[in-house]
């Protein structure tokens, strides 16, 4: 039975992400979405065009609830290298943590999906580099890293190393613990205290 149009897309995003955060663009048919969300096919046509428009907004929907609430909660205002730190582990400890993370996952298979969804990704990355961007330069003002290192640049370098944490999330016997994760951040900024 079919989930009444009443429910919001909101509702039905939440599920379609889950479907496609598990099993990906290409793993996620149509049968799938329509269970997931509990909408006939014809439905989710009619509310976002196809397959490829519902990835399109699950993807628009995961990097502003999802990463930018992750952004706002660790690397916001006054962090610093603590807030860096934070933002790291908590990707490995989320619940959802073994099933990576959605923009990582889809960039992995990206040669598969929709060209209009790599705007998202791009946006989602420039997120968080803008975020660990701010993080760097107030754990310097803070005096926490040594001073005069190129901030955009270790923003950068920090986002690929956590997409390759999340990467690894799901297997966690290569999962490195969350203390081995701060201490590898604190010496990538050249931490005043790293070991």
């Amino acid at each position: 039975m079919s989930r009444p149009q009443s429910v919001s897309n909101e509702q039905l995003l939440k599920a379609a992400m889950t479907q496609f955060w598990q099993f990906g663009y290409q793993g996620s048919g149509m049968q799938d979405l329509q269970q997931a969300t509990g909408l006939p096919a014809s439905s989710i046509y009619s509310r976002f065009g196809s397959k490829a428009g519902l990835f399109e907004a699950t993807l628009e929907m995961y990097v502003d609830k999802i990463v930018r609430g992750r952004c706002d909660k660790y690397l916001g205002a006054d962090k610093g290298l603590l807030g860096i730190q934070q933002y790291a582990v908590s990707a490995l400890e989320d619940p959802n943590s073994h099933w990576g993370c959605l923009l990582v996952n889809s960039q992995a298979q990206i040669s598969a999906l929709p060209a209009a969804s790599h705007s998202a990704m791009r946006r989602g990355g420039e997120l968080v580099c803008e975020a660990l961007n701010k993080a760097i330069v107030k754990a310097e003002e803070m005096a926490e890293i040594r001073p005069g290192q190129n901030a955009k640049l270790l923003a950068e370098q920090l986002a690929v190393f956590i997409q390759g944490l999340l990467v690894q999330s799901g297997l966690a016997e290569v999962r490195p613990s969350p203390d081995k994760v701060a201490a590898m951040i604190a010496q990538q900024l050249g931490a005043k205290n790293s070991c």
